[in-house]
């Protein structure tokens, strides 16, 4: 039997969360949204909408709190730019938080504004069941 798209079923959900440099203290993990068991992440990006001002160096990790840096590792978060994120190859086994901790060296920031867009869906999942 071939598989046939149901109109109730397989809708991609998006979203976008924006932070600043303060609500994600150095070195701390900071949740930032959450997908159901068995979502693919389809698509995910950091964005650095105002550059940060860390000290020497300022960089962002995205990820979840077992593996922080999962999605990307040391995104300069000093130059405005999107970042497209690695995706992971297979479907979440259970509600998963991604989040990012942003890491600074020498002078602790005072500026800085960034966010994350992701998409994701949930194999043969209705509406009701993606979060």
């Amino acid at each position: 039997m071939a598989i046939q798209y149901k109109e109730n079923r397989q809708k991609p959900r998006a979203g976008f969360v924006r932070f600043l440099w303060s609500d994600a203290p150095n070195g701390v993990f900071t949740p930032l949204f959450e997908v159901p068991g068995g979502a693919i992440l389809l698509t995910a990006a950091v964005h650095v909408l105002t550059p940060g001002n860390g000290g020497t160096s300022e960089v962002l990790d995205l990820g979840t709190s077992g593996s922080a840096n999962s999605l990307a590792n040391d995104v300069n978060a000093k130059v405005a730019a999107r970042t497209a994120l690695t995706l992971p190859n297979a479907p979440t086994t259970g509600r998963t938080v991604y989040g990012v901790t942003r890491g600074e060296g020498g002078t602790a920031a005072t500026a800085g504004v960034y966010g994350v867009s992701f998409s994701y869906i949930v194999e043969s999942g209705s509406e009701s069941t993606q979060g």
